[in-house]
């Protein structure tokens, strides 16, 4: 959505806690604070990172920083593999008839585990979401146990399709 980031609220937050939020508009402004202070949230990196970003963000992460990644096509896996992690996106739509904010398409991820990250969140609400193979990583967030990944993006689930519960969410140490 052109009109709205997603990151507003965030920043809101952020600044009610007395947490200085700065939007930085390229990896070079990653520099201005020291990382193991700081966070950055990368949306949908794909392939809109260069050699030379991917670098930086690597350098970030290796000096303490916090990177968020939130994608929703498995394009962006090479960008996870990039900086060391084992975490990969799937891609195919995830979809939960049952728990949900109004759609199928909006998926709420209702299981949630005890890690510190995920310290007071109750559920995630997907909007045309995805899961993670999580590798060496550990799953923070997953789905409902009927939810389902939708092979055919029929919208509908399919007697091939299986329901289970799958992360949508995930932290990985590096370094």
């Amino acid at each position: 959505n052109y009109d709205w980031d997603g990151g507003s609220d965030l920043r809101e937050r952020a600044s009610m806690n007395g947490t200085e939020a700065t939007v930085a508009l390229s990896t070079n402004e990653y520099d201005a604070g020291p990382a193991g202070e700081s966070a950055a949230v990368v949306l949908d990196p794909g392939t809109g990172y260069s050699e030379s970003d991917r670098a930086q963000i690597a350098s970030f992460v290796s000096q303490g920083g916090t990177l968020v990644v939130a994608a929703e096509t498995n394009e962006s896996s090479a960008f996870l593999a990039d900086l060391g992690l084992t975490v990969q996106i799937d891609g195919r739509p995830v979809r939960d008839d049952q728990y949900n904010l109004n759609a199928a398409a909006f998926p709420q991820a209702i299981n949630v585990s005890s890690h510190p990250v995920v310290d007071g969140v109750d559920a995630l609400t997907l909007n045309h979401g995805t899961v993670l193979d999580p590798g060496a990583a550990t799953p923070l967030v997953n789905t409902s146990t009927v939810a389902y990944l939708d092979e055919n993006r029929n919208e509908e689930l399919d007697a091939t399709e299986r329901l289970a519960a799958r992360p949508v969410a995930a932290v990985q140490q590096v370094g």
